[in-house]
């Protein structure tokens, strides 16, 4: 049996007004908030119906009729499950819809300068058996400017999960998941890493291709060992 341990995370090098002095700020917490949703939106009122998962000041919101960087700013009368929100932004959505989440990211009040942002993706699960593979490493991906950033400033991030290894019933590993910062979606992001793919039964799989990353600095993940 080969198992494969991933990590996975954001690390940001920030400049602050006080101490002068670099800071590093990381955010490892893995996949979104949510699963699944249905809510609708009177203005700035998020009305959650139903959901899997959890929601938290700082998420990001989107669905068809949601207005672009709509993220939750208060609780109204949820906590967390059904009931309603503040957001950033207004909309109007007067029929229940499917609407997913990202976790959000805010930037430090006393933030002064960018310095870079770096990212790497959920490695794949090893494979179970005398014969399987080991699962692949997931790619990395570096920025060192980014627009918009400032002190308070809010950005949605995905940071993608390892992949499960294989057991006796299924003995293939499962692939990890992407990560990525600033957008919906990784083809969209400021920066983002593609995931490793799962161990399999013979043969090498190939890691998270640099190619699909978005970075000025990318490296694939390294091939899963036998």
């Amino acid at each position: 049996m080969r198992r494969f341990l991933a990590l996975v995370g954001l690390v940001l090098s920030l400049a602050w007004a006080a101490p002068t002095s670099a800071t590093t700020a990381y955010f490892t917490t893995t996949g979104t908030p949510t699963t699944a949703m249905q809510a609708t939106i009177a203005t700035t009122v998020l009305t959650v119906n139903s959901l899997t998962g959890s929601l938290h000041v700082g998420d990001f919101i989107y669905g068809t009729s949601v207005t672009a960087g709509s993220y939750i700013t208060s609780f109204g009368t949820g906590a967390g499950g059904t009931g309603t929100y503040n957001l950033s932004q207004s909309s109007t959505v007067g029929v229940a819809e499917a609407m997913t989440t990202l976790y959000g990211f805010q930037v430090p009040g006393d933030f002064s300068s960018f310095g870079a942002g770096e990212i790497i993706g959920g490695g794949g699960g090893g494979a179970f058996g005398s014969q399987a593979t080991g699962g692949c490493g997931a790619g990395y991906s570096k920025i060192t400017s980014l627009g918009g950033v400032g002190a308070g400033v809010w950005f949605p991030i995905r940071i993608g999960a390892g992949g499960l290894g294989g057991t006796t019933g299924s003995h293939l590993g499962a692939a990890g998941e992407d990560s990525w910062f600033g957008a919906q979606t990784l083809a969209a992001s400021n920066v983002g890493a593609k995931a490793g793919p799962g161990g399999g039964s013979s043969g090498n799989c190939t890691g998270g291709a640099a190619a699909s990353g978005i970075g000025s600095t990318k490296f694939s993940g390294g091939a899963g060992g036998n």
